[in-house]
Parts: C-alpha cells; structure tokens; sequence
C-alpha cells in the first residue's frame, strides 16, 4: 500500500511523459527528453484519440462505424416497411418490416455492447 502511495505521488510530482497517436494518420507523437530512454528499450503504446474527419476521411471507413451505420439503416427500413404489412408485390412478394427492424435492433444492441466492452476505456474511480 505503501509503495502504490508513493507511485501516486511520483505521478502528481513528475508526471508522465505525453504521447500522441493517431491511428488513421498512423503517427505517435512522443513528447519527452529522449536523453532518458537508453537504445534498446522499448516504447508501448495503447492509443484513443478524437481526429476532425473533414480533413482524414478513412475515419469512415472504420468497421465498427460501418456496421453500426447499417444497423441504424436497417431500423428505420423497418420502421418504413411496417407501415406496408400485407401488401403483395409483384411476383407474389411480401414485405417483413417487423423482422427486418427486429434485426437491425438487435444488431445495434450488439454493437454497442461491442463498444462498450472492447473500445471503452477501463473506470478509473478505484484507482489509488
């Protein structure tokens, strides 16, 4: 307990070194003396950073943001489908708005559980 009061203090008298990353523009930033850091050693990171997507567009083209996008996409087609319920095309074809909206709810659920478990950062109010 001892040691971790003391680690506790380091940090609020030295402070950490600041590192920056940004994974679309795929560039760390390591603001620190580098006559600390003798060759050899290694560097770790584990990054989150908000990026301005006007000026890097592949913030779109993440995955994640994909497939929750079509989700999204898939709820309100539902939600405009329902409004159809037994009405037949032609061909015989008929339209299933509940089920289509049903998936994309449940995706949606799915993902952002995906968010909340895998992306969030880790709660820090029992630290110390």
């Amino acid at each position: 307990m001892n040691m971790m009061n003391i680690r506790f203090i380091e940090e609020m008298l030295i402070g950490k070194q600041p590192l920056r990353y940004n994974r679309h523009i795929n560039k760390l930033h390591i603001d620190m003396d580098w006559g600390k850091v003798a060759v050899g050693n290694y560097l770790v990171a584990e990054v989150y950073s908000k990026i301005d997507p006007e000026t890097y567009s592949d913030v779109y083209s993440d995955r994640w943001l994909l497939r929750y996008t079509t989700s999204l996409f898939k709820v309100q087609w539902g939600q405009n489908l329902s409004k159809f319920v037994g009405m037949t095309l032609p061909g015989g074809i008929q339209f299933n708005g509940d089920q289509i909206m049903q998936q994309g709810v449940e995706d949606k659920r799915n993902l952002e559980q995906e968010m909340i478990s895998s992306f969030s950062l880790p709660v820090t109010d029992m630290i110390g």
